[in-house]
């Protein structure tokens, strides 16, 4: 609008078309026209002038307005800005500042709000920064916790949800974790470095105690002792954001907010899923994202910038992964020969019972030791009240240890047995311990009725298509293991009737 003011202004000065020309032309009224070359007449305004001038100047000279804000007395905005800081609404601080300079030279209220919000939008301006390629990955959890369950679990739990980004490309990586303690911290840190297939110079996490422990006023921050193995491992620095500072992760707050709110739709649409599962509808997400064309970037993707310009600067990952190891704790073994560690149990073998054994834990296993001597290995189990027995620990007294694997037992009679123990094999409905109940009595069989007829009832169960131990069990009880189904005898074509209508028929022509 003000550029049109000054053009018409100009062209009033340096032509000399009739207000009623220039008005059809501009589409504006020929009076205002009268009016603008009057003062500049009045003014003696020439074109010069007209160049020097502001659209403001120019707007209050044509226009003929007030100037703003004469005779009132102006509030200082930084005391203005510190008391609403401090707690202060907005109303409150103009009726101070009213009761301060009298109603007769108080802006008002509307005039007041509009210039306290130009006032706080110079005086913290944004900073721009150029990231530089394969320097920082920036990390986050976020505040959306997706439900699920645990790998061959039932009870519903929350689960973190891990963020990771590269600032330069705005490559994401992302992974579901139990919680935020040390070791998902570093799990969480060490899939997305693998994601990238490389390591940047600096790692930017948050101020959570799996990363720093503290923050001295003055002086570097104290890091956590496993963290700071895990950047070392990796040849990374750490330089944690500052606390209070979310615009020193921008990145990854960014990316934080695109993930968990594409992960809640897609998890609100399905059954409540194992946490391996919800990593694969994660994965799909992050793809997703990390593939398709940004805004503003020529075209490209945060794959394909990274995969053109980033991934040439990050650093080569190490030959291993880092394992973590959580502090050896010791445990005295109890008289059923389990040791517990974190409220689950896992086995030795029964000679040791009494004995004092070191736990050794990784995110993945669990290693018991006894007198320095590695006595058992386990996988490790993140359920509650879970009892992980290996068989060979068990003493021969205990029934589940006399009880070996079922192929492996049936290999020591007929083909016919085998069969029938594939097809048991393949039953998964059973729990745990119904299903060594159901083993042990199928292992009865052959010394309760015989190693023959145990043969013949699994030769007939075979002959019958019926491949069940239960019809063994019935043949057996009955006493018919040895009769086998008849053959079905050639059925005889069927006789030809003389009221059937035949091809000859169909033949006919009408």
């Amino acid at each position: 609008m003000q550029s049109n003011l000054r053009a018409v202004l100009r062209q009033i000065l340096t032509t000399n078309h009739s207000p009623n020309f220039i008005a059809e032309q501009r589409g504006m009224s020929h009076n205002t026209v009268r009016n603008w070359r009057r003062i500049l007449e009045e003014k003696e305004i020439t074109s010069t002038q007209l160049d020097l001038m502001t659209d403001q100047q120019l707007d209050s000279f044509i226009r003929r307005r007030r100037p703003a804000l004469r005779g009132t007395a102006l509030p200082d905005w930084d005391d203005e800005v510190r008391a609403i800081r401090s707690g202060l609404n907005r109303l409150e601080t103009h009726a101070i500042y009213v009761g301060r300079v009298g109603e007769d030279c108080a802006m008002a209220y509307r005039t007041y709000c509009e210039h306290l919000r130009l006032h706080l939008q110079a005086l913290d301006p944004i900073l721009r920064l150029d990231h530089v390629p394969g320097y920082a990955n920036q990390t986050d959890y976020a505040g959306y916790m997706p439900e699920g369950r645990e790998n061959g679990g039932h009870e519903r739990r929350k689960f973190k949800l891990f963020v990771a980004a590269l600032p330069f490309s705005r490559l994401i990586a992302a992974a579901i974790v139990r919680s935020e303690t040390v070791g998902d911290h570093i799990e969480g840190n060490q899939r997305a470095l693998h994601y990238y297939g490389g390591v940047p110079a600096i790692l930017v996490p948050d101020n959570l105690k799996a990363a720093v422990i503290s923050r001295p006023k003055y002086g570097p921050p104290r890091l956590q002792e496993q963290y700071q193995a895990f950047a070392d491992h990796y040849g990374a620095a750490v330089v944690p954001a500052r606390p209070g500072r979310p615009q020193d992760k921008s990145a990854v707050e960014n990316s934080v907010k695109l993930v968990q709110r594409l992960l809640g739709i897609r998890l609100s649409q399905r059954p409540l899923l194992e946490i391996d599962e919800m990593q694969r509808v994660l994965d799909d997400i992050v793809e997703q994202l990390n593939n398709r064309p940004m805004r503003r970037a020529n075209g490209h993707s945060r794959r394909s910038l990274f995969e053109a310009e980033e991934r040439m600067h990050l650093k080569p990952l190490p030959a291993q992964r880092f394992e973590l190891r959580e502090p050896t704790v010791s445990r005295k073994i109890a008289k059923d020969y389990h040791v517990e560690y974190k409220s689950n149990y896992y086995s030795v073998p029964h000679r040791l019972v009494g004995q004092n054994a070191d736990v050794r834990a990784t995110g993945s296993l669990v290693e018991l030791f006894v007198d320095g001597l590695s006595v058992a290995v386990h996988t490790r189990a993140y359920s509650l009240n879970c009892r992980i027995t290996n068989d060979q620990h068990r003493p021969p007294s205990h029934s589940f240890a006399s009880q070996t694997d079922l192929m492996e037992w049936a290999k020591r009679y007929t083909a016919d047995v085998e069969k029938l123990a594939e097809v048991e094999v393949m039953r998964t409905e059973l729990p745990e311990i119904q299903r060594r109940q159901r083993i042990a009595w199928i292992q009865n069989l052959p010394r309760i009725h015989g190693r023959q007829r145990f043969e013949q009832a699994c030769r007939r169960a075979n002959s019958f298509q019926d491949l069940r131990f239960d019809h063994v069990r019935n043949a057996l009880d009955k006493g018919i293991e040895s009769s086998m189904p008849e053959p079905l005898a050639q059925a005889a074509p069927p006789k030809p009737q003389r009221n059937v209508r035949g091809a000859r028929y169909f033949g006919k022509k009408g």
